[in-house]
């Protein structure tokens, strides 16, 4: 399970591959998709922490739905 409050309220290219337990360039693969709701910051990538989890519940919920 996720603590969420152990990770600060922007994550990171890190941050996110730490959680997902993936590389580094998995997890910037994942902020180049159109669907995932990160913003880009002079070079940086982030995404919003809640925005984040609502992204990963509703990949969850799509997988349920293609069953």
């Amino acid at each position: 399970m996720i603590d969420w409050q152990n990770y600060p309220l922007t994550l990171s290219v890190s941050h996110v591959a730490d959680i997902l337990r993936i590389g580094k360039n998995s997890s910037y693969e994942l902020f180049h998709r159109k669907d995932f709701p990160a913003v880009r910051i002079g070079k940086n990538f982030r995404v919003s922490r809640d925005a984040f989890r609502r992204w990963l519940e509703g990949q969850g919920e799509a997988q349920k739905n293609t069953r």
